[in-house]
């Protein structure tokens, strides 16, 4: 399975996770669940993104949903799932996830935010 039909799996699977968060939550096993995506960053020591787990995600997309999700104009909200870029330049590619399951692919102008947040996620999660 290529890596980009794992992450179109990872995506489809989210709007349900959203749906039960609350089970993802109080369950330490399910919380610890790693992800498959392959989020990177150019210049930096990727290996901290493979310890990214379905918790470090609700974490993320609840007290940062700031940077890590968006309300678009229809009110339907949508999850920053998987990143790519530069912490130098800012360039970016973020791939996004709807409520309803829909994806779509953009940059943001506030790349740093994106990246340093869900790094601490992590750290919060797994490393405590």
């Amino acid at each position: 399975m290529s890596k980009s039909d794992v992450n179109a799996q990872f995506a489809a699977t989210i709007p349900s996770i959203l749906e039960v968060k609350e089970v993802f939550l109080s369950n330490r096993k399910l919380y610890l669940t790693p992800t498959p995506v392959d989020n990177n960053l150019a210049f930096f020591d990727n290996r901290i993104f493979a310890k990214a787990t379905i918790g470090a995600y609700l974490r993320w997309w609840t007290e940062y949903a700031d940077v890590s999700t968006e309300m678009d104009e229809n009110g339907v909200r949508w999850y920053i799932y998987r990143f790519a870029g530069s912490p130098l330049s800012g360039n970016n590619e973020c791939c996004w996830v709807s409520e309803a399951g829909e994806t779509r692919y953009s940059r943001v102008g506030y790349f740093l935010p994106v990246w340093s947040s869900f790094v601490e996620c992590i750290r919060q999660t797994v490393f405590g």
